[in-house]
């Protein structure tokens, strides 16, 4: 199971240095930085990218949505539909970090924190 972490790890970082968002020396460096972290305190990968100042939270969740196959939304630039109000209970919202964004032709649009969150994904 570990080689999984691992191999996943390194498809980001991939992601990561082919989207431009990093060098490889950069990935190197915080992968290092990450194999190094003590044993409970652990990070993702984009989280050491931003300490270590390589980039920011936006150029990941834009990095992130455009790997998923989703739309980068601002919450401060983007005004969610006055028609999704009431559409997830706030204990949704705040397990899953989402927010609903657009509800069209009987779909729903959400906004979260992590699209690749597969137990949210199948929960909503």
């Amino acid at each position: 199971m570990a080689e999984d972490f691992s191999v996943k790890k390194s498809m980001i970082g991939e992601t990561f240095l082919r989207e431009g968002i990093i060098n490889a020396a950069q990935l190197e460096e915080a992968l290092i930085y990450q194999q190094n972290m003590p044993k409970g305190k652990e990070e993702m990968l984009g989280k050491v990218l931003i300490r270590l100042g390589f980039c920011s939270e936006i150029d990941i969740a834009k990095m992130l949505a455009r790997s998923s196959g989703g739309k980068y939304l601002s919450l401060g630039e983007d005004t969610p539909g006055t028609n999704v109000q009431g559409l997830l209970s706030s204990e949704i919202v705040q397990k899953y970090n989402v927010v609903p964004f657009i509800f069209d032709d009987e779909k729903l649009v959400i906004s979260m924190s992590n699209p690749f969150d597969i137990v949210a994904l199948q929960d909503l």
